[in-house]
């Protein structure tokens, strides 16, 4: 479903550099099930990172923690972590990730529950999407950590993702900046 349009009404997410042409060219799709938990959606128009607007959702989730409770540590600025290099894949290197991801992602047990929520989205607990999205992630991490190369990274909060990662992606966002705003 496209969520956004059952919320929005006469706005706008992509504008041309020349500020003549808008158009809504980007959204917010979701399930059913997940479109009754959507309690908003926004598009940021205070934001600008290039000629599209970014789009906000708000979703209601009701869960509780097990009773183990959640005793994860936020990252602190001399945490260390190995970081996948996935520009210096080979051809080799991508076909044995590939094929080791896809081993593991056979071994997933699709939930029988999961089957029949598409018949009846209120029929499945939150519990079995959430396993079987652990699941599957877990598949493709260890897929990533066997195979792919990595590099060092010291986290700090002050890390940007995306555009300052690498020094031709930096320059090209300081351009589209520029020519944005100009």
């Amino acid at each position: 479903m496209m969520t956004d349009l059952d919320r929005l009404h006469n706005v706008f997410t992509y504008i041309s550099d020349d500020g003549t042409k808008m158009s809504w060219v980007d959204h917010v799709l979701s399930t059913g099930a997940v479109h009754k938990l959507v309690d908003s959606v926004s598009v940021l128009d205070d934001v600008i990172v290039s000629d599209h607007k970014p789009l906000s959702v708000s979703i209601h989730c009701m869960f509780t923690l097990s009773s183990s409770g959640c005793t994860a540590d936020a990252p602190t600025q001399s945490d260390t972590t190995w970081l996948p290099v996935w520009q210096s894949c080979d051809d080799a290197t991508r076909l044995a990730y590939t094929q080791y991801v896809d081993s593991l992602l056979q071994r997933v047990r699709i939930p029988p529950d999961l089957l029949l929520a598409v018949s009846n989205p209120c029929d499945f607990s939150l519990s079995v999407i959430d396993q079987y999205y652990v699941d599957i992630v877990s598949c493709v991490k260890a897929a990533v950590s066997a195979v792919i190369p990595k590099r060092k990274c010291t986290n700090s909060s002050f890390n940007i993702p995306g555009w300052n990662t690498y020094s031709y992606v930096k320059e090209k966002h300081k351009l589209a900046r520029e020519a944005y705003t100009a």
